[in-house]
């Protein structure tokens, strides 16, 4: 049967960044300790500040961590000093774990060496550093080095929040055809019997119950008979059982989204996804998966407008629509 496929080893890009500590719960930030007037809570940009109790013995080894309650690719993060005085974190270093982890791991350089960030030179201006290549991690930790005065420190981390499941690279099969002169990331079916493209993603990971995508092209009809989502749930060789997805979407040229429910068993553990498109002139151009849904260890930060290295910030406002996907 001369249907188009081609499989697609597991890999994203991530293309906008969002802020993610101010959203969060004031119970999911924590800190080794913390002076009576300025909790964990106060870490958050528009918060006090946190200091840790006002002991020499507190701020050795002194940390703030917050709880994203799932993982999240995280491509880097802000601090700043003290509302009103010259007190801040001169230098610290982040470590992170994942979900079903109790081993904390320690952000490094290329040479493997623990990273040490260079955080502010003021307190009022934002310093961001660049975890490069991103990391994946729903806890983060940052412990304090060095301080000016007092360790007083408010924090940003900031998350993938828009990943495409690119298909610019497939390499379709004699059935499948050829990439549009107009839109050439864009592969459409030439196979006039069956006006068929399949794609298969394997190795895909979430922590949640279900995993969502949004399907991008040209004469999409988002039905189950034009547009067929499964979800790999059983295999055995070289068959294979799929739970079909919930597809709705906008009609013909729109895009379709589809909900994949995982069972138990599959948070957590890789898992396959296959798309199927039915109709004649039909062409897929991008798959994009929701944020908890990625391969670990394969998304590319690059595609991001994220600075490189550290960086002062003069205009916060600009910064975060800069690095945001629009």
């Amino acid at each position: 049967m001369p249907t188009v496929g081609v499989e697609v080893p597991a890999s994203c890009q991530c293309h906008g960044l969002e802020p993610v500590i101010a959203g969060v719960e004031d119970a999911r930030l924590s800190a080794s300790s913390s002076h009576r007037s300025h909790p964990a809570k106060a870490s958050k940009k528009a918060g006090a500040t946190w200091w840790p109790a006002n002991s020499p013995e507190s701020f050795n080894n002194a940390w703030i961590e917050v709880d994203l309650l799932t993982n999240r690719l995280l491509g880097g993060v802000a601090t700043w000093g003290a509302i009103s005085h010259q007190h801040y974190v001169k230098s610290y270093s982040i470590k992170y774990r994942s979900v079903g982890s109790d081993i904390w791991i320690d952000h490094t350089d290329i040479d493997g060496n623990a990273t040490i960030f260079l955080g502010n030179d003021k307190r009022k201006q934002a310093t961001v550093n660049e975890f490069t290549g991103g990391i994946y991690a729903r806890y983060v930790r940052l412990y304090v080095l060095s301080y000016q005065v007092y360790p007083k420190l408010r924090w940003e981390l900031f998350a993938c929040n828009y990943y495409t499941q690119s298909v610019v690279d497939l390499h379709p099969g004699p059935f499948s055809a050829s990439s549009d002169d107009i839109t050439a990331s864009c592969i459409k079916c030439i196979d006039t019997i069956n006006n068929q493209i399949w794609i298969e993603w394997k190795g895909l990971v979430t922590y949640s119950n279900v995993a969502n995508l949004v399907i991008s092209g040209k004469s999409l009809i988002c039905s189950h008979y034009y547009t067929t989502v499964g979800i790999a749930v059983d295999s055995m060789r070289c068959n294979a059982e799929y739970a079909l997805c919930k597809i709705e979407g906008l009609g013909v040229d729109g895009s379709c989204h589809a909900a994949c429910k995982l069972r138990d068993g599959q948070m957590g553990q890789p898992f396959n996804l296959l798309l199927m498109v039915t109709g004649e002139g039909a062409k897929v151009c991008d798959v994009s998966m929701g944020v908890g849904v990625l391969p670990v260890d394969r998304c590319d930060m690059n595609s991001t407008q994220f600075p490189a290295g550290r960086n002062i910030l003069s205009d916060w406002d600009a910064f975060l629509h800069e690095i945001s996907a629009h």
